[in-house]
């Protein structure tokens, strides 16, 4: 299981720069601000070992054999390991050389495996600056009649506690690094050994089949939706593993979804690129572009997964820019206008209604209006116009159509509401009566201003 030891690596690599520079700063400060410093200062102790235990719902050679199989450890951290060489194997003993990536950076790490089937498993980083450090992981059988934990299936003879301990060794360049907070590396550390666990929980073979696809199209493990979805065609015969296979390939998730080779850093980008993401950044988003931004979306225009029509509308489409336009007013009455010039009506008018203490501005519609029917053809279409789905003009075709198909937004009882209407007419379009025609009826709507 020498991935958890990769993963603290990559930690370690990807904060290196930003550590040294803060705490050459914040010396120079010091020195900067004090002729002289007259008390030590303590620096933490590094951190040199880490310690997760987990409870799985496997027996024990199950679960030995799925952590010692390196040759399925890029199908278990598809998004961080590239690839595995066994260069030398004899008895118990395995060497292999680990390409793995995080954040766009690539390492390679020499590592040595040692198996005592079914108890324990050690891996030893063999080169660089981790050189020494371990992983020892010991597996334990735990009897689910005597000892009933939750995490166990009682249905099942015995599960297994593993129990990993790291033993850090790092010199030259990561050495900062064993100062880093030991909640975070606890943390790296127990996400990669979840990996695995998690991958044990896979029971049926049709599990197993739709995870496997998924973590080789997709470099992820299958949510239970996927399992519950495409394992009940499986099941049915409706669908083959061929034709999941395509249809994963096709899907959105997949075409969006970039490769290492396929990521660009900011500096590997065309200008053009940059300019062409920035623009639109500050367009809908309000804001330069940022560096992730400019990568991720940089790298899918250079890959050609998109173009920037889709990338136009994927930025419209996220939640920063719809929080944006939440409150805008000018959707939702611009539907308005186009829904009454097609309907032929007239309206809405605004209407001053005097309160307690303040007097406030309401929208009144022809009362024959259904305002529930309209407010859900409004709410959609905003959406649609907020991601430049629709155009006006289009809207306008959809709903000349809806009109000419008998299709309206009028009450089922027009004569219900005859008087309101007469009321309605001569104060709003005749301008023949004076009075408070909100606070005569209340069916006003104040959702716009």
């Amino acid at each position: 299981m020498e991935i958890k030891i990769q993963k603290t690596d990559k930690i370690i690599i990807i904060f290196y720069i930003f550590l040294a520079i803060s705490i050459t700063i914040g010396i120079l400060y010091i020195a900067s601000t004090f002729d002289t410093i007259e008390h030590t200062i303590k620096f933490p102790e590094p951190v040199t070992e880490l310690q997760i235990t987990k409870i799985v719902d496997v027996n024990q050679k199950e679960a030995f054999l799925i952590m010692t199989d390196i040759k399925n450890y890029p199908k278990i951290l598809p998004r961080n390991i590239i690839s595995v060489n066994i260069i030398n194997q004899i008895d118990n003993g395995i060497l292999a050389e680990y390409e793995v990536v995080e954040h766009n950076i690539r390492i390679k790490l020499l590592a040595n495996h040692t198996m005592y089937p079914y108890d324990k498993y050690i891996v030893e980083i063999m080169d660089g600056d981790a050189k020494g450090t371990k992983l020892m992981q010991d597996f334990t059988i735990i009897n689910t009649e005597i000892e009933k934990l939750p995490e166990c299936d009682q249905s099942f003879d015995e599960c297994t506690k593993i129990d990993s301990r790291i033993e850090l060794n790092l010199k030259g360049l990561l050495l900062p690094f064993s100062y880093l907070p030991k909640g975070n590396l606890d943390h790296a550390a127990d996400t990669v050994i979840t990996s695995f666990t998690n991958y044990m929980k896979i029971k049926t073979k049709n599990e197993k089949i739709i995870d496997d696809l998924y973590r080789e199209i997709l470099l992820r493990s299958a949510d239970r939706e996927a399992f519950e979805y495409w394992g009940s065609l499986l099941e049915t015969g409706t669908i083959t593993v061929d034709e999941i296979r395509t249809e994963i390939l096709n899907s959105d998730e997949k075409k969006s979804l970039l490769t290492v080779q396929e990521m660009k850093t900011v500096e590997e980008l065309d200008d053009e690129t940059k300019i062409i993401i920035d623009e639109l950044y500050r367009e809908i988003l309000l804001r330069p572009a940022d560096t992730e931004g400019l990568e991720y979306w940089g790298s899918l225009l250079e890959s050609e997964k998109i173009t920037k029509l889709e990338l136009r509308k994927s930025i419209l489409k996220s939640d920063e820019a719809l929080d944006l336009k939440i409150y805008d007013p000018k959707y939702a009455q611009s539907i308005w206008s186009v829904f009454h010039e097609v309907y032929e009506l007239n309206g809405p008018y605004r209407e001053l209604t005097p309160g307690t203490e303040t007097t406030s501005q309401l929208w009144s519609f022809d009362p024959r209006i259904d305002l529930d029917k309209l407010q859900e053809m409004v709410s959609e279409n905003e959406y649609r116009l907020k991601i430049e789905d629709i155009t006006l003009d289009e809207l306008r075709l959809e709903l000349e159509q809806l009109k000419e198909n008998g299709i309206d937004f009028f009450i089922y009882d027009l004569e219900s509401v005859n008087e309101q209407f007469l009321d309605w007419k001569k104060l709003f379009v005749d301008k023949t009566h004076d009075f408070c025609y909100c606070c005569k009826y209340g069916l006003c709507k104040e959702a716009y201003q």
